[in-house]
This record gives structure tokens, C-alpha cells and sequence, in this order.
């Protein structure tokens, strides 16, 4: 099957866009002892992933054991194409894919 450029916005899903704002605490060995993030997530139209799909990123958002831990995030409904969820489903754009923008 060969979708052309309009129908894959109108049939197909694309990830979830997200802008991640992370702040780490470190001490001089270089231990990490905080990570505080704040997570956009452009949920595009008419989709009931969003909230799913913040909730996965914020179980897998630190691979490590951190004492003190902040998540703050918030779902975003705009005019783009609808989205949903792909392999991962929430936790790859916070363990910092290439499709997440650091800031």
C-alpha cells in the first residue's frame, strides 16, 4: 500500500511532538541526585492519547534512581494532524529520542 502525502496525514498517526525542558542536579563525582522536567506535548486534534501518553512518559522519564524527582507536564491541543501512539508509547521522547527538542 502507497499512501500519497495527503493521505497520510488524513489516515495515518504521527508520535506525539514534545518540548522538554530538563534540569539535573549533579554533584562533583558526578552522581545524579535530582532531575526536575517539564514536558509540552502537542497533542494535535481530536485525539484521546495525549493523557496516556504523558502518563508512560512520566514512568520511564529517568532511568536512573533519583531521590528527588519533578514532573511537570501538559497535553496540548492544536490544529495540526491528529497523532497516537507508536513503538514506545510515551517513554521514548522522554529518554531524549531524536524526535524530542532539549532545551
Amino acid at each position: 500500500m502507497v499512501y500519497t502525502r495527503e493521505e497520510c496525514f488524513i489516515d495515518g498517526l504521527n508520535r506525539l511532538p514534545k518540548i522538554i525542558y530538563l534540569k539535573d542536579g549533579v554533584k562533583k563525582d558526578g552522581t545524579i541526585v535530582a532531575r526536575e522536567m517539564k514536558v509540552i506535548v502537542n497533542c494535535g486534534a481530536y485525539t484521546d492519547h495525549g493523557p496516556i501518553t504523558i502518563r508512560n512518559g512520566a514512568f520511564h522519564a529517568s532511568q536512573y534512581r533519583l531521590p528527588n524527582y519533578k514532573w511537570d507536564a501538559y497535553g496540548v491541543y492544536t490544529n495540526e494532524p491528529c497523532v497516537g501512539p507508536l513503538r514506545g508509547f510515551g517513554s521514548a521522547e522522554a529518554f531524549g529520542q531524536r524526535n524530542s527538542r532539549w532545551i
